[in-house]
Formats: structure tokens, sequence, C-alpha cells
């Protein structure tokens, strides 16, 4: 089975998006003590404009494709 570039970006798209959830929740219970939302979100941020390419460059060729 191959995966496309936009399944993959999809699939770290949700892993993403749990993540900061997840991280959250920890950042809330108190077991990440030391880390801050802001932290948190930036690493989200960053998981997701590594992979934000992908959609990026979809959408351009969608819209090339139009032309």
């Amino acid at each position: 089975m191959e995966l496309k570039a936009k399944t993959v970006s999809t699939i770290v798209k949700i892993f993403d998006v749990a993540f900061v959830v997840v991280c959250a929740i920890l950042k809330w219970l108190g077991i990440f003590q030391n880390a801050t939302i802001t932290e948190v979100c930036m690493i989200g941020g960053v998981i997701g404009a590594i992979f934000g390419d992908v959609s990026i460059n979809t959408a351009l060729d969608k819209f090339k494709k139009g032309e």
C-alpha cells in the first residue's frame, strides 16, 4: 500500500491535534509541571507547519488545474 502525501498530511494533522490536546491535559493535571501552554502550542504549531507545506502545494495544484 502506497501512502500519498495528502494521506500522510491528514494523518499528521490528526496526530498534531491529539498531541496538543493530550499535552494540555497533562499540563492541567500537573504531570507536565515545567511546560507552559505556550510551549505546547508552539510545538504543535511547528509540527503543523512542517506538514502544512503538503496542504499548500495540494491546494495550489488544484488551483492551477482550474486555469
